[in-house]
């Protein structure tokens, strides 16, 4: 990406700033709505994955970050731990020394705020802290020999079903009513980089016209990214072997893949008129690659104005401004496919 694309995004963003402070305060309410329910359906999906071996139930409210750590040995003895989360860093490497160290092991329950033998799998014991009170229940799945197993708890982030379900709501609701505005934006801005005159009541139109389609892609990525995404996760944290290393990182490489595919997916859906979805993508795979070393700068500036927009609420540069910022890069990069150099 040269010095000219910069400078142009640059001052169009500031002829009209006011248009796109005031289309992201516009976004702000759906995607405040979708990133509150997200961050507290996340940490319960989250929990989902890692209860698969071990499920905790029951938290004493009087600690609100555990960590709980069930040491395998290979003598066929069993040990479940629970930590306070800030003393957890300070006794990590002890964890992972043999189990028969003697000294690591009384470190351990010294550390700990409760510790118990497990007498067997495939049922719940109760764990009760230093002083006797009950701490939690806890049940486990059979594990093998030398295995360690750590799970993070928030005591006081347990939500009743109905309230799940409730955040649940409010997720689609915020997701369908933010991602389905994105075609809209994406054509309006668009019409700002190609000098298209349009008032502002243009906006409005635009996400009426492209809402289901832009809803279409942004579920179907969505989708496809989260998948990869909770793969990796899972044969990483979850599967620890040199097999599920590898397929990690070829889930790592697949998303990659679909980020570029995705990358440049909105304005193209936006200049390609009636062509279908499938066709779009296409070609936007096509110009990733075709133009590879200017994409990829394109995503890490891209990334770079996503974190801007985080620290400033989605404000500046916001979901305007990226979309501005994507639509000069296509423009700027028309000319090798039309002949003719871009305004």
């Amino acid at each position: 990406m040269d010095r000219g694309t910069f400078l142009k995004f640059l001052y169009l963003s500031h002829s009209n700033l006011k248009k796109f402070i005031i289309i992201n305060l516009i976004l702000l309410i759906p995607l405040g709505v979708m990133v509150y329910s997200l961050s507290v359906l996340l940490p319960v999906a989250l929990r989902y994955i890692n209860s698969f071996s071990i499920t905790v139930r029951d938290v004493s409210q009087d600690y609100e970050k555990l960590a709980v750590v069930l040491i395998s040995e290979a003598g066929g003895t069993h040990g479940v731990y629970a930590f306070d989360r800030a003393q957890f860093n300070s006794v990590r490497r002890y964890i992972f020394q043999s189990p028969d160290e003697q000294r690591s092991q009384a470190l351990l329950r010294e550390k700990a705020i409760g510790y118990r033998d497990v007498p067997a799998y495939m049922r719940s014991i109760s764990l009760a802290d230093k002083s006797g009170r009950h701490l939690m229940d806890i049940f486990f799945e059979d594990s093998g020999k030398n295995v360690v197993e750590i799970l993070f708890v928030n005591a006081r982030k347990h939500y009743r079903e109905d309230h799940i379900a409730l955040f649940a709501i409010l997720f689609v609701v915020g997701f369908t009513l933010f991602y389905g505005s994105l075609g809209g934006v994406c054509d309006y801005t668009q019409r700002i980089v190609f000098h298209e005159i349009r008032g502002f009541r243009y906006l409005f139109t635009s996400l009426r016209i492209y809402f289901f389609r832009s809803l279409f892609i942004s579920v179907f990525f969505t989708i496809v990214i989260g998948a990869i995404v909770t793969n990796i996760y899972f044969y990483i944290f979850i599967i620890t072997s040199d097999i599920s290393v590898f397929i990690a990182a070829v889930n790592f490489w697949m998303l990659i893949f679909f980020i570029f595919i995705l990358f440049w997916v909105y304005p193209l859906m936006i200049l390609g008129g009636e062509e279908t979805i499938w066709k779009v993508m296409r070609k936007s795979l096509f110009i990733s690659f075709d133009n590879f070393q200017y994409t990829l700068d394109a995503v890490v500036f891209m990334f770079l104005m996503t974190l801007a927009s985080c620290a400033t609420c989605s404000l500046i540069p916001g979901t305007a401004g990226l979309f501005s910022f994507l639509n000069s890069a296509l423009k700027e990069i028309s000319y090798r496919y039309t002949g003719t150099e871009s305004a």
